[in-house]
């Protein structure tokens, strides 16, 4: 919480230092102010949350990867894998394509396209991802999400 009795974020986990008791720098996770506040009501309520599935598996873009795929930049989501019969495939997406953004938003990394998706998507909403293909063409594929059952 801040000064004002805001809540800025939760942390969910924190990797210690068993020696010192000391939190590691940049290891530990947190859930953000607009899933919280997405999420606790809907807990309180029904007792779960649905969470969006796209069903796919991403890594950022990487400087080396844009270098050798022709980018100018290296930035986008990656997809790795797409999950068999998921909201992905059912829309045609691939593996191997890169999408560079989400509902018109520009989305530079896995981070920042997971977030987009979790505080302002819910199961049975659609996404619009403009892509490059495999193949190296680029459009703009729809699809609908569904919700999370398990982790990829």
């Amino acid at each position: 919480m801040n000064l004002q009795g805001d809540v800025i974020r939760v942390n969910e986990y924190d990797l210690v230092d068993i020696a010192t008791g000391a939190s590691e720098q940049g290891l530990n996770f947190v859930i953000g102010p607009i899933t919280i506040q997405r999420v606790i009501p809907e807990l309180i309520s029904q007792g779960t949350y649905k969470h969006p599935w796209l069903g796919i598996e991403i890594a950022d873009v990487t400087l080396l990867f844009a270098d050798s795929v022709g980018l100018s930049d290296a930035r986008g989501v990656f997809i790795k894998n797409v999950a068999s019969e998921g909201p992905a495939e059912k829309a045609g997406i691939t593996p191997f394509s890169i999408i560079f953004s989400v509902d018109g938003n520009v989305v530079r990394n896995k981070s920042e396209f997971i977030d987009y998706a979790e505080d302002n998507k819910l199961p049975g909403d659609e996404i619009s991802l403009n892509i490059i293909t495999s193949d190296g063409n680029r459009s703009d594929i729809t699809s609908v999400l569904e919700q999370r059952e398990k982790p990829f």
